[in-house]
């Protein structure tokens, strides 16, 4: 599957996966259904999924956002940019 990170392919559906890096003591995990079997939609979702996160890590390092305002965030987005896509799984 290349090299793309937080994607992975769980029997015939791709997932989307990331760790929330540093801003809890437990090892916490972002975990999506991107609910297509093909390569080329994962890739594409998972690359904007990353390209969110990445944003949303950055303003909560710089104490921009909370930890529950970037849940939220995560999840409306996740759900209605991408509306084939699961809930997102904290």
């Amino acid at each position: 599957m290349g090299a793309h990170l937080h994607l992975f392919r769980w029997g015939n559906v791709f997932y989307w996966r990331r760790r929330i890096p540093g801003f809890s003591p437990e090892k916490c995990m972002i975990q999506l259904s991107l609910r297509t079997g093909e390569r080329r939609e994962a890739y594409m979702l998972a690359r904007e999924l990353t390209a969110a996160s990445d944003r949303m890590y950055d303003d909560m390092s710089r104490n921009l956002v909370s930890i529950p305002d970037a849940r939220a965030f995560l999840s409306h987005s996740s759900t209605s940019n991408w509306p084939g896509c699961a809930e997102l799984i904290w």
